[in-house]
């Protein structure tokens, strides 16, 4: 998102928010946060190998809070159907395409991100994994209509999405766990 719409989404007066273009504008922001979070999760290349112990635990501490911190506002935005409110039943049709087209954007991309995120930080915790792999039920959860999203105008995204589950499989193999046992309720991890 550019930084133009960004300071344009900030800065929008508070207006009546129970209105359908009041939430649209709130979703935006959950948006806005949640871009910016995964923007702020440093590379795991940055990690300060050759520096003090200190150094490392205090990067290690950043590193995971900002993890934390996108985990959590991706989990938000997924799963509380993000542009998919009833209220946007009142917008014209031609709105509403509007809003789904901006959907099957921004919703795989952040999906993407995201499952990215957590794999390439498994050195520094490897509970990040079974956090992608809490991904796919959610992904797959019609309650949430974040599944079509990838497939909708054409999109090309599931497959770049299901190969990074693929390689969070392996992760989890390599580690020798196996992943079909965060599926199963009751079973140890």
């Amino acid at each position: 998102m550019s930084l133009v719409s960004q300071k344009l989404i900030r800065t929008r007066p508070d207006s009546d928010f129970h209105s359908g273009e009041g939430i649209e504008f709130q979703q935006y922001q959950q948006y806005v946060s949640l871009s910016d979070a995964l923007d702020n999760v440093p590379s795991p290349d940055t990690y300060p190998s050759g520096e003090s112990a200190q150094k490392r635990a205090a990067w290690k501490e950043a590193y995971l809070r900002a993890i934390d911190n996108a985990w959590k506002l991706g989990l938000d935005l997924l799963t509380h159907s993000w542009l998919e409110n009833e209220v946007f039943k009142m917008f014209v049709d031609s709105r509403l395409e509007e809003l789904r087209r901006v959907r099957s954007i921004h919703v795989p991309d952040a999906v993407i991100r995201l499952n990215h995120i957590l794999l390439n930080s498994r050195a520094h915790s490897e509970g990040n994994l079974d956090r992608a792999m809490e991904l796919v039920p959610i992904v797959a959860d019609e309650r949430y209509f974040v599944y079509p999203t990838f497939i909708a105008y054409g999109g090309t995204r599931l497959e770049e999405y299901l190969d990074g589950v693929r390689r969070v499989g392996l992760a989890l193999l390599e580690a020798g766990r196996n992943p079909n046992d965060l599926f199963i309720p009751g079973q140890k991890r």
